[in-house]
């Protein structure tokens, strides 16, 4: 509650209008906790100076004018966005954004962007990060006020197991199984995994690579790629249960990426109880420190057949540790994000 016991008005961008499960997840728990005393509202661009907010809380702003198709277009809308969070101080939010990235993964507005990122840190009274490393990593906010508030796992959406997993692509138990799931975008690499994955030489493996392919020219480098017998695809949107089954189906999620920190699909994996291999950025490699080498392990860079023939290797060794109190309860997050709101509104100057 506020000072004058009204609820909590927090502007959420996003809280529900997104397909990520985490904000979903965040957002369901914190309704269910401290639904009396918060309520959220979904930002949306141009229509929410109107209201009053006591708390303004950004996930993946940065993202924001990649759906526009010129340069202009997205200066507008990053105008619009800059203007509508500082009315939203002017009238007594605080400012929070929990980064989740350097920059935007399309970068088509390079120059747009950072003139308005810079706008939107200088608004920003508090920094969320996601683990002690990624906080390190933002020098320039430095001066400003922050928290680490870790993500937790997503439970799977489907109670199939593995065998009933593999039993629908036609994969027998003994096939040591890599994948790469989720939004195929040039910053991921697949293409040049799939390259890596045929040409090593072990028939009892499969590829799983299934996504949403998010430009022409990836859709080309991937064609290139494809060939392999032993490389299953499937590319365009998969509903939220066919993704978690694939989960459930690989023996390892791989994540090839580059200048990439944190991994949705990495929590989703563990969530499914499928071991993480990737490639090292500050936040997953405290995220193997968090969850054990056992679970999450960083691979070579540039990776080659050889690191996916280790791979398979790995895959084919049964786990020894359990993953899931490594990491928050998605309660306690919940908990932690309210009271940072709290602490937020108690100590706003106005």
């Amino acid at each position: 509650m506020t000072s004058d016991n009204k609820p909590m008005l927090v502007c959420a961008w996003p809280a529900y209008r997104t397909k990520s499960p985490f904000q979903h997840t965040l957002h369901d728990h914190m309704n269910e906790q401290f639904g009396d005393v918060v309520e959220f509202t979904d930002y949306r661009v141009g229509r929410s100076w109107k209201r009053r907010f006591d708390i303004w809380h950004m996930h993946w702003p940065e993202t924001a004018c990649d759906d526009q198709a010129n340069a202009l277009l997205a200066a507008l809308k990053a105008l619009v966005i800059v203007v509508e969070v500082g009315i939203a101080k002017l009238r007594g939010a605080r400012v929070i954004w929990t980064r989740n990235d350097y920059v935007s993964h399309e970068g088509r507005h390079p120059k747009v962007e950072r003139v308005y990122v810079a706008a939107l840190e200088r608004l920003t009274d508090h920094f969320v990060y996601l683990s002690p490393a990624q906080g390190d990593l933002f020098g320039a906010a430095a001066d400003r006020p922050s928290s680490i508030i870790p993500l937790g796992l997503l439970a799977p959406t489907t109670r199939i197991d593995r065998a009933e997993a593999r039993e629908h692509l036609d994969i027998d138990d003994r096939t040591a199984v890599l994948a790469c799931l989720g939004r195929i975008q040039r910053y991921k690499r697949i293409p040049e995994f799939v390259s890596a994955f045929s040409a090593s030489a072990d028939d009892d493996a499969r590829l799983l690579v299934a996504g949403n392919i998010v430009h022409a020219d990836e859709q080309q480098r991937m064609d290139k790629a494809l060939g392999d017998e032993r490389v299953v695809s499937q590319f365009g949107w998969i509903d939220p249960e066919a993704f978690d089954s694939l989960l459930i189906a690989a023996d390892v999620v791989v994540l090839p990426y580059e200048q990439h920190l944190n991994s949705g699909v990495a929590l989703a994996a563990l969530g499914a109880g499928t071991r993480v291999a990737a490639t090292a950025s500050a936040a997953l490699t405290d995220l193997a420190a968090t969850v054990g080498e056992d679970w999450v392990r960083i691979i070579d860079d540039p990776f080659s057949s050889k690191s996916v023939t280790d791979l398979f290797a790995w895959a084919r060794k049964p786990s020894s540790t359990a993953v899931d109190a490594a990491l928050p309860m998605w309660s306690e997050i919940a908990s932690e994000t309210f009271g940072l709101y709290q602490q937020l509104k108690r100590n706003d100057p106005s």
